[in-house]
C-alpha cells in the first residue's frame, strides 16, 4: 500500500457511511462523515481547479453541477419544499436538500479524480471497491424486498431499484483481467442480480453492457483470446437460459418483459406528454429558455420525469438542457479520442458512457449516479488523461 493511500481508503469509510445509512441508521455518526465528505470533495475540486486539472469532461461535469447548485440557491433561501401525496410522501423534499444532494453525487467524481491524478489508486483498490460494492448491493436489495414485504405484504411482488446499482459495477468488470473465474463469477451475481430486480431499463442496458464486455475483453486480452471467446460465448447461452427460466417461472418477470412488447411504458408516455403539453403551451418564453426552477416536473404533475432530459428542460429550459448536452457530447468525444487505445480504462469508459447515457432515458441518470459510476467515470477520465500526457503503458 502507497504512504499516502490509506486517505483513499478513509475517503471510501465516509461515502460507505453515507451510502450504507439506507440500511442501518447511523445517526450523528453518519451525518458527520457526510459533512466530512463533502467538504473534503471540496478541498478536492479545489485542488483540480488550482492544478489547471478541469477540462475536458470534468469541466463540463463541474459546471452542470453548478448549474443544479445555482438553481437551488434561491429557493433554499426562501425554504420552498416541493412534495407531493404520491408514494406515501416519497416526493418531499426541500431547496436545500436539492443542493445537499446534487454535491453529495459530485463528491466521488472530484475525490476519486483528484486520488487518481496523484497516482494512489491501483487494481487491488478497484476490485476491492468491486467487491465491496457487491456485498452491499445484496444488503440493498435484501432490505428493500424486506421493507416492501412488511409494508405490502410477502405475495405482493415488485420492481427493486437495486437493479440500477448493480448495473452500475459492470464497468470494474474490467479491473479483473487475469482474473477469468472471480470476473465470470461477478458477471453471473450482477445479471441475475440484475433479472431480479424486474427493472426493464436496467435489463435493457445489461444485455447492451454484456455485449459490449465481451467484444471489450476479447480486445484487450494479449493471451488465450480463444478461450476467453469460447467462455464468452458459454456465459450468453447460459444468461440466456437464466433469462428464459425466469421468464418461464416467475410471473412477475414475465409480465414485466411482456408488457414491453405490448407498448406499456407504466404510464410515462402519458407523464411525457402532459409536461411537454404544459412547456409548449403554459410556458413564457423565458421559462422555456431557462425553465421553470428546480423540481417542475414534482410542482406540476407530482412526480419526477423519469427521463432526465425532460426533467431538465422543464426545470432549468433550454439554457440548462443544453450545458447537459455539452456535458454528453463532451464524453462521446472524449472516448472517441481514446476508442483505439485497447486498455481497460478505455473499455470501462465506453460502458459507463453507456450506463449513464441511456439511463437518461429510462430514469434519472445524475440523481441516481453512486459511488460506483462516480468513479469509473473519474478514475477512466484522468488515467486517460495521463496517458495522452505520458503515453505510459501498463
Amino acid at each position: 500500500m502507497k504512504s499516502n493511500q490509506p486517505y483513499l481508503y478513509l475517503l471510501l469509510g465516509f461515502i460507505s457511511s453515507i451510502t450504507v445509512s439506507g440500511i442501518v441508521e447511523l445517526g450523528a455518526f453518519g451525518r458527520y462523515c457526510g459533512i466530512i465528505m463533502r467538504l473534503w470533495s471540496l478541498y478536492h475540486l479545489y485542488l483540480i481547479i488550482k492544478f489547471g486539472c478541469i477540462k475536458g469532461p470534468m469541466r463540463y461535469f463541474t459546471l452542470f453541477v453548478l448549474l443544479l447548485i445555482a438553481y437551488s440557491v434561491i429557493p433554499a433561501i426562501q425554504g420552498r419544499t416541493y412534495g407531493s401525496d404520491l408514494f406515501d410522501g416519497f416526493a418531499t423534499m426541500t431547496a436545500f436538500n436539492y443542493i445537499n444532494l446534487s454535491w453529495m453525487y459530485a463528491c466521488p467524481v472530484f475525490s476519486f479524480y483528484w486520488f487518481t491524478r496523484k497516482g494512489l489508486i491501483d487494481k487491488d483498490f478497484i476490485r476491492f471497491l468491486t467487491i465491496a460494492g457487491i456485498v452491499y448491493c445484496c444488503f440493498l436489495f435484501i432490505h428493500i424486498s424486506t421493507s416492501y414485504a412488511q409494508k405490502y405484504g410477502a405475495g405482493v411482488a415488485h420492481v427493486n431499484n437495486t437493479a440500477y446499482v448493480f448495473l452500475h459495477l459492470f464497468p470494474l468488470l474490467f479491473y479483473f483481467k487475469g482474473k477469468s473465474r472471480l470476473q465470470f463469477i461477478i458477471l453471473f451475481i450482477l445479471i441475475v442480480a440484475i433479472f431480479m430486480g424486474a427493472k426493464r431499463g436496467a435489463i435493457l442496458i445489461a444485455l447492451i453492457c454484456l455485449t459490449v464486455f465481451f467484444k471489450g475483453s476479447i480486445k484487450i486480452a494479449t493471451k488465450n483470446r480463444s478461450t476467453l471467446i469460447f467462455f464468452s460465448i458459454v456465459t450468453l447461452i447460459i444468461v440466456a437460459f437464466i433469462f428464459g427460466y425466469m421468464y418461464t417461472n416467475n410471473a412477475y418477470f414475465n409480465e414485466r418483459i411482456t408488457s414491453v412488447f405490448e407498448g406499456d411504458s407504466s404510464q410515462r408516455d402519458v407523464l411525457y406528454q402532459a409536461l411537454w403539453n404544459s412547456y409548449n403551451d403554459v410556458f413564457s418564453l423565458n421559462e422555456k429558455l431557462f425553465g421553470r426552477g428546480i423540481n417542475a416536473p414534482l410542482v406540476l404533475t407530482g412526480m419526477y420525469a423519469h427521463n432526465d432530459w425532460l426533467e431538465y428542460l422543464m426545470s432549468f429550459g433550454v439554457f440548462g438542457c443544453g450545458i447537459y448536452v455539452i456535458y454528453f457530447t463532451s464524453l462521446f468525444r472524449f472516448y472517441w479520442k481514446y476508442r483505439h487505445v485497447n486498455i481497460e480504462q478505455t473499455k470501462s469508459f465506453l460502458l459507463t458512457i453507456i450506463i449513464l447515457f441511456m439511463t437518461t432515458l429510462f430514469s434519472m441518470s445524475y440523481t441516481g449516479m453512486t459511488i460506483f459510476i462516480g468513479f469509473s467515470l473519474a478514475y477512466s477520465v484522468c488515467y486517460l488523461e495521463q496517458y495522452s500526457r505520458t503515453k505510459i503503458k501498463k
